[in-house]
Order: C-alpha cells, then structure tokens, then sequence
C-alpha cells in the first residue's frame, strides 16, 4: 500500500497536475454517464486512485487496476490523457461493443492519435461548462469545479441504446455553471470505503442511533442566512436571518443554522431521539460552552447574536430535561466532506 501511494502521488498524480491533456471530469457528470450505460468500469488515464470517483466497481489505467478487475461490461472512458497507442490499443473494444461512453476533449486530432469520427462513432453533444474538478483537488479534498480553455466531447456507439432522455441529462451536467460538485454519499462498492476516511467517516457518524444533522450559515453583502441538512430522509431547511440592528455577521447566522435545526428535530422526532449536529463555527460551540456549568459568568445582553443564542439555550435545556442525548460535533470546512457540503447547499 505504501508502495502504491507513494506511485500515485510522486509519481503520477502530481505530473499528470501538470499535463493539460488530463482532466478529473467532476463526479456529478461521471455518474450520469454511469446511469446512462449501466456502467461499471470506469478508464482512467487522466486520473489515478487518488482522484478516480469510488462509485465504479472497476478502475482501470493501461494494465494497472486501481480496484476490482479488468473485465467485460459497461465503461466509461476519460479519453483525455490516452497516448496514441493506447487509443489504439482499446478500439477494438469501441468497435464490437455499444454499453460505452467517452469523454474528449474538443480539437484537431493529433498526429499518432485516433480520430474517433473516422471511426464511425456518435458525437452527440461537444459544448463547455464546469464539468471538471479543479486540478491539485486531491491534496484538500474540495470539490470546487473548473471550466477549461477545450470543449467536452462526449461520444458513444452508433448501436447504442442510451435513451434521449439521459443523454439530454447527461449534457445539461457539463453544460452546467456550477461552482461545486452535487455531495452524494452512497455505500456501494468501494464508495462506503471511501467515504470512511472523511472526518465524519472516522468518527463513524452514519453508525449514530438517532437524528443526524449539519448547518451552515454565511453572510453575503450584509446578507445573513442560515441552513440545515438531516440525514435522515436526506432533506434540510433554510431561513434568512433578519435584525440588523444586533449586526450582520457569520457568527449570527450560524447561531441561526444551530436554532432551526433544533427546532427542526421537534417537529421532525417530537423531540425525543438523540440528537447529533455537525457544524465548522467554532464560535458557535464557544459561546455554547460559556453557559454549561460553573466557573464563567456571561451576560446574554453582551453576547453578540445573544437573543438567538438564548432561543438554543432554550432549546438545549428542555431536550436535558427530557435525558435525550444532545451532541454538537465541529468539523471541517471546504474539505469535501458530505455533511459540510450538504448544509452548504
């Protein structure tokens, strides 16, 4: 393992960072087109374990295999990065079989290097948008998109069964502007394994008998709002957070964030469940701590956000009179983490 890690990064990764020809497609595009051909290979010559997405049963770069097998099946193939050989070497396969779609990038076709519409394949859509995730990702784990100077070719079978329907999805995704990826945190495959080694996976979040949830708040231009997203059904809620008068500040809407999800779990669980937040304000938890037990002597009126803070105080000591476990947890900000990400939607 160490081996391998060592080839991945040193060796591989940082210089395909380098190489303009490898692009890591975002995630959101790559399991649209895994939907579309009922995929479960993915070809990853502009990628490396570090950055293959975990929701393929297979990874596969030349003869080596990031994880499971080199097999038959439905694929998707990155053929950004492909040397001419290799090209050559995999259209074969693309000629005697249909279950298969492939990203390009747009451009003359280089001497030595396939030209695939000579090939006869199917180029259904070329357009441009944030379809790539930022390069050097890996070493935060951010999932921030990028839109690149070369338009995105995506190419399939002329025998391919790929509904109209899929297709248009899958275009609508690489045409799309987004700043980040769509969070998703499935358990298939090597996915649950993946998303083990996060923050929360360490802590083994998803294992907690009761009511999961994460918020956010920001300020934007003067504008506080506050989020929230429970696990549980995979939904959340927002508000905007007014009372200028006590000032804006992200402090105020994180306060906020922390309130309606506490309210949320009594209309939710009739507040009677253990509870579990997740949250990066660390102020929020700071001021929290001022009122538990003995030894500091705040005064609400001081306390910035002080007439939110005192509805969670509120909140708290009904759900400590009732014995329900109550836990907030501070976790990382723009890491990629799923429960972050959700909340920050």
């Amino acid at each position: 393992m160490k081996t391998d890690l060592h080839r991945e990064t040193g060796l591989l990764q940082e210089r395909m960072d380098k190489d303009p020809r490898c692009r890591s497609f975002s995630w959101k595009v790559l399991r649209q087109a895994k939907l579309a051909v009922g995929a479960t290979t993915y070809i990853i010559p502009g990628d490396t374990a570090l950055t293959a997405p975990p929701f393929f049963d297979n990874a596969v770069r030349g003869d080596s295999i990031m994880w499971g097998a080199k097999v038959p099946g439905p694929r998707v193939i990155n053929w950004a990065g492909l040397s001419g050989e290799d090209q050559d070497a995999m259209l074969p396969m693309l000629r005697n079989t249909s279950d298969w779609i492939l990203f390009a990038l747009a451009g003359r076709t280089k001497p030595g290097t396939t030209s695939l519409l000579l090939e006869g394949f199917i180029n259904p859509m070329t357009t441009k948008g944030t379809a790539f995730r930022k390069r050097q990702w890996w070493l935060s784990g951010d999932d921030e998109l990028a839109e690149y100077d070369k338009k995105v070719e995506v190419w399939i079978s002329s025998q391919h069964k790929i509904s109209r329907n899929l297709l248009d999805d899958l275009e609508s995704l690489v045409n799309s502007r987004s700043a980040k990826d769509i969070p998703y945190c499935g358990s298939e495959v090597v996915e649950g394994k993946y998303w083990t080694g996060t923050e929360a996976g360490l802590m083994r979040i998803t294992f907690f008998p009761g009511l999961i949830y994460a918020t956010n708040g920001s300020l934007d231009k003067g504008n506080m709002r506050a989020g929230f997203y429970r696990h549980e059904g995979e939904t959340g809620g927002f508000c905007k957070v007014g009372r200028n008068e006590e000032g804006s500040s992200s402090n105020r809407a994180e306060y906020a964030a922390a309130c309606i999800t506490l309210e949320d779990a009594i209309r939710y669980a009739g507040s009677v469940r253990p509870f579990l937040l997740l949250t990066d304000s660390q102020c929020l938890l700071i001021a929290i701590q001022k009122w538990i037990g003995e030894g500091i002597d705040p005064t609400m009126k001081d306390s910035p956000g002080g007439d939110i803070l005192r509805e969670i105080l509120e909140l708290l000591r009904n759900r400590i009179e009732l014995g329900l476990f109550t836990l907030f947890i501070k976790i990382k900000a723009y890491k990629g983490e799923f429960f972050n990400e959700m909340a920050d939607r």
